[in-house]
């Protein structure tokens, strides 16, 4: 099935509130796409303690299958991604009966990527860069889905300066996944067991010249390691 099952990891995630104080979120379904699993975690948890019905998708082809089936309300793309992409998925749906006209943001690793300049003409609504904050992604909703349009993206909130000589700045990673130290050691380790299952196919591809393997690869870890 396109939809993970109720006991997905990316159906059920840490629900805690994030601020009651904060104005609730129209009742949306949200999908989020990323093939890269620490990513499309934190979007997951960040969804759900939004109070948000998320559905994940870890594949150009599985959102496809998704946005054919079910009713959505919005939609956070991955641009990067091997066999359909983001862009060819975003523009398949914008073709379909189903959700054609459903927001779609892309999240990309890298605002100064050469297409990024045509990822308006190509479908999407807007564009966001990781690493992607909590707030970002309620704004985003709080406007798209109350048929507000937005502009340009909103803005970044500013990490912490790092403070730390050492390869890893627990501190910086903590303020990434939205101050919650357990999914940041969670994320780091995802991002560890990636490196380690991809390194045997980056160094095969340099050693036969696949540039194209190796590239998005490299894309993949790169947007692993922004958050």
């Amino acid at each position: 099935e396109a939809t993970p099952p109720a006991n997905s990891p990316h159906q059920n995630s840490s629900e805690e509130p994030v601020n009651s104080d904060d104005p609730p979120l129209p009742p949306v379904t949200v999908m989020a796409v990323d093939d890269n699993p620490g990513n499309l975690k934190l979007l997951m948890i960040f969804l759900k303690q939004l109070k948000l019905t998320a559905i994940g998708a870890e594949s150009g082809a599985q959102a496809l299958e998704i946005a054919a089936s079910q009713d959505l309300d919005l939609i956070f793309m991955d641009i990067q991604m091997p066999h359909i992409d983001g862009v060819q998925a975003t523009q398949t749906i914008r073709h379909s009966d189903k959700n054609a006209n459903v927001p779609i943001i892309a999240l990309t690793a890298n605002m100064m990527d050469p297409q990024d300049h045509s990822l308006i003409e190509n479908g999407f609504t807007a564009i966001m860069t990781k690493p992607i904050q909590q707030s970002q992604i309620a704004k985003i909703i709080s406007h798209h889905c109350n048929n507000t349009q937005i502009i340009a993206p909103p803005e970044q909130s500013k990490p912490p300066t790092p403070h730390t000589t050492s390869i890893i700045d627990m501190q910086l990673v903590q303020h990434l996944a939205g101050g919650q130290l357990d999914l940041a050691h969670d994320l780091l380790a995802l991002l560890v067991k990636d490196l380690i299952a991809d390194k045997p196919s980056l160094e095969k591809c340099y050693r036969q010249g696949d540039m194209t393997t190796l590239i998005q690869t490299v894309h993949k870890i790169h947007g692993g390691a922004s958050y």
